[in-house]
């Protein structure tokens, strides 16, 4: 029998296969592979559990293996394996177990009773590359396994250790249905359930929908209580259900943490993460002894909330360049590195000033220039230019921007909010269909939007014209396409005339891309800067 573990180190994980040698000489018992202390204290566990079950502890020279010996071994849940190893090598294990592959997870008691440890539910998404004759783990792991619905693999919940060593007593088993569907993380947005979408200006609500269907990023400011953190959490309703590739990836994230509940799309919505202010570095982006990952990767395929954004260390959001654009992170730790995916909609909140009155008739602003410009330095120009959509909460109403209506009109975007989340999740399909890569609007590059089949001739002309004009930077420009891609797959299958309907699916033409550079106008920026 080999034997196997599994060390949820960075993103991937490893399968640990657990080695034993016995030799005769003074009775000692010595674990190498980089374990910690918590690996070490399995020694005490696990000589107990076995005298306790009535099972011979070999007094020789014991040596367990960790393999690969360079990843660093953390936790309680090797205590199986470890324990496994120690009886297969002593010749306690019946023959029928020769030439079988087994992965143990799980923590074990003075008494041999096997406790769920935090390695026991990731390991199960690694291991299915593997071909594991069996999976054990404790039976109260089994039960969270339940929820994940992961097909495939032969897994099997134990009760203690000896319920591994009877072949014949047919331990609990999880039977999964391959038709059920997955499961994801219970994440969704405190009190989203009850914001009325009526709150919420024309242009707002057609900004939002454009966020839920193409990932794109988003910036809210205005006064203190005028409803930018509602926003967000309305948007959190908009959002469709991830597909299942995205649910899989959400599910190694979140599995290391072992207090993750799961249930139905429809029970638990999209990820949606708001950290506090005061987070570090490490929290938001990752890293740590074991490679965790931070904030934007737990927000993976939902909403990263930063409110009051100049609130968080200017360090910290400056480091959120990368991942805004590339969809992932590197965390790096000694000589150890993992790639963790964060591919999610950056929501920035913020007052127009420190004191928040500016731009108010009833308030008066006692901001000085100087502290006004450190206030928005704090965000950078860098993070700003990363952020396709912006909206200005003015107490003067929105009169200069009646095109929102047109823009609702000429798409035929329902007002009906379940209406507009299926538009939503129409547009989210259309574009995975068109990439076949499982990436979004907001995320695509220059190689991908500028192909035939996505900017018409027409469109790219106007384009050229107003790169020539200088009126669009270089990243602007890629925004407002990654704007005009959306507008398009939003629209219905048989349109009105505005958006050229006859072309849906094939191109984007100068009518989304007049709509796109509406909603990506820098609204009322002169008002207060």
């Amino acid at each position: 029998m080999e034997i196997f573990s599994f060390s949820s180190t960075g993103y991937e994980g490893k399968i640990v296969q657990v080695e034993c040698d016995i030799q005769p000489g003074l009775p000692s018992f010595t674990i190498v592979g980089l374990p910690d202390s918590a690996v070490k204290e399995s020694r005490e566990r696990v000589r107990a559990a076995l005298g306790s079950l009535g099972w011979r502890f070999p007094q020789k020279r014991i040596l367990i293996n960790l393999s690969p010996c360079d990843v660093k071994k953390m936790g309680s849940g090797y205590d199986f394996a470890v324990a496994m190893a120690i009886l297969k090598t002593s010749g306690q294990i019946r023959k029928c177990f020769e030439n079988e592959r087994w992965l143990f997870c799980g923590e074990l008691g003075l008494t041999g009773l096997l406790r769920s440890s935090r390695d026991d539910l990731a390991a199960l998404l690694s291991s299915q590359a593997q071909a594991f004759h069996r999976i054990c783990i404790p039976r109260e792991s089994l039960e969270r396994a339940s929820a994940l619905n992961i097909t495939g693999l032969p897994l099997t919940g134990m009760e203690n250790l000896e319920d591994a060593l009877q072949p014949d007593s047919a331990p609990e088993g999880y039977d999964s249905d391959p038709g059920a569907e997955p499961r994801m993380v219970q994440c969704r947005a405190a009190s989203a359930d009850h914001i009325e979408p009526e709150l919420f200006s024309p242009l707002l609500r057609l900004k939002l929908a454009v966020c839920a269907a193409g990932m794109h990023n988003l910036l809210l400011y205005g006064a203190p209580g005028s409803g930018k953190t509602t926003a967000v959490r309305y948007l959190s309703r908009l959002m469709p259900p991830a597909p299942g590739d995205l649910v899989r990836e959400q599910m190694k994230i979140h599995l290391r943490n072992s207090d993750a509940q799961f249930g139905t799309t429809e029970e638990c919505g999209n990820c949606f993460r708001e950290p506090h202010h005061s987070s570090s570095a490490q929290g938001l982006l990752g890293g740590g002894r074991s490679l965790g990952p931070g904030e934007i990767s737990l927000a993976h395929g939902g909403i990263l909330l930063l409110d009051e954004a100049p609130e968080f260390h200017r360090n910290v959001l400056q480091n959120l360049r990368e991942p805004m654009e590339q969809g992932r992170i590197r965390v790096v730790r000694a000589e150890s590195s993992s790639m963790y995916p964060c591919v999610a909609v950056y929501a920035f909140t913020m007052n127009v000033c420190p004191c928040g009155n500016r731009g108010r008739n009833d308030a008066l602003c006692l901001c000085s220039d100087r502290q006004l410009h450190g206030y928005w330095s704090r965000l950078g120009g860098a993070v700003y230019d990363r952020i396709e959509l912006r909206h200005y909460f003015s107490s003067a109403g929105e009169a200069d921007f009646s095109r929102a209506d047109e823009i609702l009109d000429a798409l035929a975007l329902p007002r009906d909010e379940q209406q507009l989340a299926a538009r939503i999740r129409l547009a989210r399909d259309r574009q995975l269909e068109r990439t076949g890569k499982g990436y979004f609007n907001g995320y695509a590059g220059w190689v991908d939007i500028q192909k035939p089949e996505n900017l018409s001739p027409e469109g790219r002309k106007v384009f050229s014209e107003m790169k020539k004009n200088g009126a669009l930077s270089s990243r602007r420009a890629l925004n407002l396409l990654r704007i005009s891609l959306t507008l398009r797959d939003l629209a219905p299958e048989s349109g009105k005339p505005g958006i050229n309907s006859a072309q849906y699916g094939r191109e984007v033409d100068k009518s989304h891309i007049s709509m796109a550079k509406t909603l990506l106008e820098p609204q009322a920026f002169s008002e207060f800067l």
